[in-house]
């Protein structure tokens, strides 16, 4: 039921599904990004062009620049930051259970800023 969670909660959820949705779509584009890499990169390295970085996609090869790999890195690895961070705030930031006596009460008194009961 609503009234049993703490004000603060909706604000956090937002937060805490905000930064989930984004480390799972930062790294569904790299998934997007290195198939498109593995289709339209060349299947030869070329050391003049700098394409010497290799892409295995099951057995597919393709060779990348530097900075083709460093984006790709990056968004590979780029996502778990905010998907770690919106687990702890999830796990960590919960009010104790020994609170919520309080934080029940002082809506069964009708009290609208969590006061005395």
């Amino acid at each position: 039921m609503l009234l049993d969670r703490p004000v603060h909660s909706k604000p956090k959820r937002v937060i805490v599904t905000a930064l989930a949705v984004l480390g799972v779509a930062i790294w569904f584009g790299f998934i997007a990004l290195f198939e498109y890499y593995s289709a339209t990169r060349p299947n030869r390295p070329d050391a003049t062009v700098g394409r010497v970085y290799q892409l295995n996609n099951h057995g597919s090869y393709a060779y990348l620049t530097k900075s083709e790999q460093w984006g790709l890195w990056c968004l590979e690895f780029g996502g778990l930051p905010f998907f770690f961070a919106a687990v702890a705030l999830r796990r960590f930031s919960r009010t104790p259970l020994q609170d919520y006596d309080k934080i029940r009460a002082s809506y069964d008194s009708g009290g609208k800023d969590g006061g005395e009961t």
